[in-house]
């Protein structure tokens, strides 16, 4: 029997092959990674991989609902930043045994949520196979304030909060929530931030992440 697969085991792993950040550079281990490509500015970068079956399901989901999601945990990760989405590309791995109207579909869902976060999208690929529909999108956005914030800055003593009502894995409400992309963008304004992170793990195991990085 192959031994059962632990993300976070191989993420460290990988983590650990490459090299240390340089100083214009943070990689591997917050919820997205930053670039500084000048003085005084910060260019973040993420990208997820959603997959029919592991992600969503048909039914509940639907073809839109599925391209929603898949744009919808991206901007969840430069919220976690506290950074403003900018543009996104999209590769989808579609299913043979579907046609054009599912592809289009797909889109659909992803382009409304674009428009709602006026996010352009620059680019991607396409392909098909005989597996389920996978979704990877990768999205570029910029702090606000001209700092992002880090998983790795939290101190003792500090508050912890949550933006939204828990339980956001539960049956459909993963697939129509919203990214708490302008409520990040308050908070950074009006507070200081210590640390943030997206709960895509559940509280107590992200709470653990951000323990671990600061």
């Amino acid at each position: 029997m192959a031994p059962s697969f632990h993300e976070f085991d191989l993420i460290q792993w990988i983590r650990a092959q490459c090299p240390d950040s340089k100083g214009n550079l943070i990689g591997i281990g917050d919820d997205t990674a930053v670039l500084h490509p000048s003085a005084g500015t910060e260019l973040l970068l993420a990208t997820d991989m959603l997959m029919e079956g592991t992600h969503f399901t048909f039914p509940p989901a639907t073809p839109e609902l599925a391209g929603r999601k898949a744009l919808a945990v991206n901007l969840s990760d430069i919220a976690a930043m506290a950074g403003k989405p900018h543009s996104a590309l999209i590769s989808l791995a579609l299913p043979k045994s579907k046609g054009p109207e599912f592809a289009k579909a797909v889109m659909q869902g992803f382009m409304k949520l674009a428009n709602e976060f006026n996010i352009q999208l620059i680019g991607g690929d396409t392909n098909s196979w005989d597996g389920p529909l996978v979704i990877n999108v990768a999205i570029i956005g910029t702090a606000t304030q001209s700092k992002s914030i880090k998983r790795s800055g939290a101190k003792p003593g500090d508050w912890i909060f949550v933006t939204g009502e828990l339980g956001g894995s539960l049956p459909e409400h993963h697939l129509t929530f919203t990214p708490r992309i302008n409520e990040a963008a308050i908070l950074n304004k009006t507070v200081t931030l210590h640390s943030m992170i997206d709960l895509s793990d559940g509280l107590s195991s992200d709470l653990q992440h951000i323990l671990k990085e600061s």
